[in-house]
């Protein structure tokens, strides 16, 4: 098995999991108890405990199988308090940073022990203020996707288009031994004048059509900024809303990773 591959996956899956963790408690810090959403959330933290557990981070497994086993006890109480929610940010962000160590070195343990692995911060010994905030701010925005993830009948309206481009190809090759084969008479210069707009036609709806792929919508990179400012709403003691539109709009992968 190429193993670097399965840990780009393994990392990437990871990582839309844990910004599912992010906005779902969120809602829960804005709107309160919500079944649903816990619910929600124990899925993916499932999901990615499994995943560890499969890749061989033992240590993440448990350290996500505690995290579960708060969230279980909330939904049997039926509530969530702020104390709570103020761990499982801080968990989120244990997870995340453990995450990018195992990214720089896959065969070492990551470190889950620092503090803030019950609470809210994460700076390190002797770190507060702006430095831990910049620090926190620098490796929330860090790194580049690795997978995109296609709608289905994009893929399908290429593999159509490549079919197409196989049958003129074939047409074209067929008109080929005839003109070596007699004179290139006006009809025959006109069906090769044709076929090469038909498949010029073709090429251009492939080119189109694998750009779409290549396409993400800005929201990716927004996705991560109500995290963010509720944290430096938090840490500032300022009241922050934070408002964002046009997330729909869709841009080349490459400049999503560039911003």
């Amino acid at each position: 098995m190429d193993y670097p591959e399965l840990i780009r996956d393994y990392l990437d899956d990871a990582g839309g999991h844990l910004d599912m963790l992010d906005a779902s408690l969120l809602s829960l810090e804005r709107s309160g108890y919500n079944a649903d959403i816990i619910r929600n959330m124990l899925g993916s933290l499932h999901t990615l405990k499994g995943n560890s557990g499969m890749m061989g981070f033992e240590s993440l497994q448990r350290y996500v199988h505690t995290v579960e086993e708060s969230l279980k006890e909330a939904l049997d109480k039926g509530t969530a308090s702020d104390d709570l929610i103020d761990r499982l940010f801080g968990a989120v962000n244990v997870t995340r940073k453990a995450l990018q160590e195992i990214e720089k070195n896959p065969t070492a343990p990551p470190d889950l022990t620092g503090k803030g692995s019950a609470a809210g911060g994460l700076a390190p010994d002797g770190q507060s203020g702006q430095g831990r905030q910049e620090n926190e701010l620098s490796w929330r925005l860090r790194g580049k996707t690795e997978t995109i993830k296609v709608d289905f009948t994009r893929l399908d309206d290429l593999l159509n288009l490549a079919g197409e481009l196989v049958i003129l190809r074939t047409r074209l090759n067929r008109i080929g031994e005839r003109t070596r084969a007699e004179i290139a008479t006006k009809s025959l210069r006109n069906e090769f004048k044709e076929s090469l707009e038909l498949m010029g036609k073709t090429i251009a709806g492939l080119q189109e059509g694998i750009m779409r792929v290549r396409m993400l919508p800005e929201g990716h990179v927004f996705r991560k900024f109500p995290r963010m400012a509720r944290d430096l709403s938090k840490a500032l003691r300022k009241e922050v809303r934070l408002v964002c539109e046009g997330e729909e709009t869709e841009v080349d992968k490459t400049v999503i990773d560039a911003l």
